[in-house]
């Protein structure tokens, strides 16, 4: 027994908001279920994103009004 095929891997649930996180690396892609999920997530108005760091993480979570005592990293110049 599991959770339903393509159910984002993270769920965050904070003072009545909702985000799903799909975790992936960086070159995954979404299957036809994620994708399904994703669709289906955003129509009903909750926050859905695509995650392949943690900056990303982070980001997302800013995006959506979620607070973090983390703050991204700094992308440091090339040298």
């Amino acid at each position: 027994m599991g959770v339903h095929a393509g159910f984002a891997d993270l769920m965050i649930l904070c003072e009545g908001r909702i985000l799903f996180l799909e975790l992936k690396a960086p070159k995954g892609r979404l299957r036809p279920q994620q994708q399904a999920f994703r669709d289906a997530v955003l129509a009903q108005g909750f926050g859905w994103a695509l995650v392949r760091s943690l900056n990303d993480a982070l980001g997302a979570l800013a995006e959506h009004g979620f607070t973090t005592r983390i703050a991204p990293a700094l992308r440091r110049p090339a040298p």
